[in-house]
């Protein structure tokens, strides 16, 4: 595995509980590939950025994606609960934009509904 700075292995340990410990690993060194490759960040562009091209098989890498235990949603509230204590003010209000158009509602009472059409609504 690629050898990180300490602030950079500090921050990523935060977010290991979204993770097992051999996916934690592989999360580890695919974004030090994306922070380290030139170019295009494909999956095995960030494998050979982070040097592990040759020495393991891609497929480790493509399988993080498709195929590991891992909950995105986690790993998205840890980095938040991260960056909410390291920089906004304890004291202060936290405003959010939120994009309805995941949650699927429509109708005639719902605020905005015949402004947007939404292709992810399945009619019915």
């Amino acid at each position: 595995m690629p050898v990180l700075p300490s602030s950079l292995t500090a921050i990523l340990s935060l977010l290991g509980a979204a993770f097992t410990a051999p996916t934690a690993q592989t999360f580890e060194a695919l974004f030090a590939g994306f922070v380290g490759r030139v170019g295009e960040h494909t999956v095995c562009g960030m494998w050979q950025a982070a040097r592990l091209a040759g020495r393991l098989h891609h497929s480790r890498a493509h399988d993080f994606f498709a195929r590991a235990r891992w909950s995105p949603e986690e790993l998205g509230l840890l980095l938040l609960d991260f960056l909410v204590a390291r920089f906004v003010d304890p004291e202060s209000p936290i405003r959010l934009a939120v994009d309805a158009t995941v949650f699927g509602r429509s109708g005639r009472k719902v605020h905005g509904a015949v402004w947007h059409y939404d292709p992810a609504v399945v009619p019915g």
